[in-house]
């Protein structure tokens, strides 16, 4: 560990302190003004003023990835030796940090290696809440007389890590006796934690098993969930959620029988709150009766408290924001809420939109499903998406950041596309008359839009078109990188998706960095809104300093 303090009389101390690790590292493209050697075998960097102190890896250049580590656990705040005043980051860090056993057990459990989103190849090291829980969640495992004292709910909000999380309580159980000969089944739909898990997996020497079908095939093969479940195994399960939806399994599901009394048998469900588990975990409890459950959430319910009965570790999105792990959102209305003051106005707008329907239709319009005609309407879409281009591109675009839109529905977000690319065509000739705001024109007419939506088996052309597994993973690919760049894989996919289209898909554990607004024209409240818009506070590149959502729909009296 090399730790760079400064004096807090210093004016930028922290600023000073990663440039001259920068420069003992040989990272600002100087060869020689350093010493790079002795970072070989570094496990972590520290920058400190006392006052302030922050930890980052060899592969952390920017600032804004060095974290605080805030809790000394297992030490209370109290614990530390700090006079009359607070303690301070320096003795906060040092404590949790650099104590002998916690760093030994940074090394082995909380480190990790991955690729970013430019495909580079970056060193990890986790955060304090991540290792708290871990421990936490681990003692209680060991310690617990049954299932509900073993078990509970991991509440860290959106954008903190909980992926990360979820590697490092496997990493974690492997290394201790009493629990490395679990078996270990984790529910999720995210594909992104079924790949991070494969890759963890590999590092430490253990296999992991995805079911891809709840029922044995006719041919039993041994990997249909229910199989994967009977035995005793001390291996990794991935019950993913979204592939069962595809198969068309969990719309009919059957209760599973009794497939497994081990006690040593631990369930971890991501996004615990979400409604489409329940069936599922209805029927886990009935096919394991003695295993333990933990929940990971940014957003617990009362169903959620239900169910698991008691928190194990909490992190808010305030304490994520406060760490710089997150950023604050701001929220804008572009539309109002339900009460209407204008009824007249809003008659006439009634009229125009759906002048092209007969009586009849309009009436139906009227009563049930109004709300849902109107926010599909092509024309109600296309003066929406003038708005946001024009948002986007003198808010947004120039920054480099990119946006999402939340459509209505999948015929919406169809439609959304197309009028997308006419706001976006007619902005660029406006530009090209007069740009006061000196916009990238080239780089704006290379900007391309994509629409990522579900698909079933009797889908429209139109529809169709846009629910390719394929499409959606080249689409998300572009979207990610910068304008301007290639993928590092595949040359042929560029940067240049500045917009990207979704109905219900890419609202949870879709982790975009480069995302800084998103435009919501889409009902949706409680847990689900706050999830939705945490797709905006990711600590990203250079400038961004805050998210966007700007609301079409009237849902601010939600937040």
């Amino acid at each position: 560990v090399v730790v760079e303090a400064k004096s807090s009389k210093v004016k930028e101390p922290i600023s000073e302190a990663i440039d001259q690790l920068m420069r003992y590292m040989e990272q600002r493209g100087v060869t020689g003004e350093g010493n790079k050697e002795l970072f070989y075998y570094n496990q972590f960097i520290v920058t400190t003023c006392r006052t302030e102190a922050k930890f980052g890896t060899i592969t952390t250049g920017i600032e804004k990835y060095f974290y605080r580590w805030y809790d000394p656990y297992p030490l209370g705040v109290n614990d530390l030796d700090h006079g009359k005043s607070s303690p301070n980051d320096q003795q906060r860090l040092v404590a949790g940090m650099l104590a002998p056993r916690n760093l030994l057990d940074i090394i082995r459990v909380f480190t990790v290696f991955a690729s970013n989103d430019k495909g580079q190849k970056i060193k990890v090291v986790g955060r304090y809440q991540q290792f708290r829980a871990v421990k936490v969640a681990t003692k209680r495992l060991i310690d617990g007389k049954n299932p509900l004292e073993r078990g509970g709910i991991i509440w860290h909000t959106q954008g903190s890590g909980k992926s990360l999380t979820m590697m490092f309580m496997v990493r974690e159980m492997k290394l201790r006796p009493a629990l490395m000969s679990w078996k270990i089944i984790f529910v999720t739909d995210r594909t992104q934690l079924e790949e991070q898990l494969a890759e963890t997996g590999q590092s430490i020497g253990f296999t992991i098993k995805p079911a891809h079908f709840i029922n044995p095939r006719s041919t039993p093969d041994g990997k249909s969930l229910k199989e994967l479940l009977s035995n005793d195994n001390s291996d990794l399960v991935m019950a993913m959620i979204h592939k069962f939806q595809e198969n068309g399994e969990l719309s009919g599901l059957e209760i599973f029988p009794e497939l497994n009394k081990s006690a040593q048998v631990l369930v971890m469900t991501d996004e615990a709150h979400r409604s489409q588990y329940s069936l599922l975990a209805a029927n886990l409890d009935c096919a394991l009766p003695n295993a333990t459950s933990i929940g990971f959430t940014g957003t617990p319910t009362a169903k959620t408290e239900k169910k698991y009965k008691d928190y194990i570790d909490k992190y808010t999105m305030r304490q994520a924001i406060d760490d710089g792990v997150t950023l604050e959102i701001v929220y804008e209305g572009f539309t109002h809420n339900a009460e209407v003051a204008d009824k007249k106005g809003m008659d006439q707008k009634f009229e125009d939109v759906f002048s092209e329907y007969s009586l009849t239709e309009r009436l139906q319009i009227l009563g049930f499903g109004s709300r849902d005609a109107y926010l599909d309407s092509s024309r109600t879409i296309q003066e929406k998406a003038e708005s946001m281009v024009n948002h986007y591109v003198e808010h947004i675009f120039s920054g480099g950041f990119k946006a999402q839109v939340v459509a209505n529905s999948r015929i919406a977000a169809v439609r959304y596309k197309a009028a997308l690319d006419t706001a976006l065509a007619a902005k660029l000739a406006e530009l090209k008359v007069a740009n006061p705001m000196l916009v990238n024109l080239t780089q704006l007419a290379a900007l391309t839009t994509a629409v990522v939506i579900s698909g079933s088996h009797n889908d429209e052309l139109e529809i169709k078109a846009y629910t390719s597994a394929e499409y959606h993973k080249k689409s998300i690919k572009r979207f990610k990188l910068p304008f301007g760049k290639t993928d590092a894989e595949d040359k042929a996919l560029d940067g240049n998706v500045g917009i990207i289209v979704v109905n219900n898909m890419l609202l949870t554990g879709f982790d975009a960095p480069i995302e800084q607004v998103l435009y919501l024209d889409r009902v949706i409240i409680a847990h689900n809104l706050l999830q939705t818009i945490a797709r905006v506070n990711r600590v990203g590149p250079a400038g961004k300093e805050r998210g966007f959502v700007v609301d079409y729909v009237g849902v601010g009296q939600h937040l």
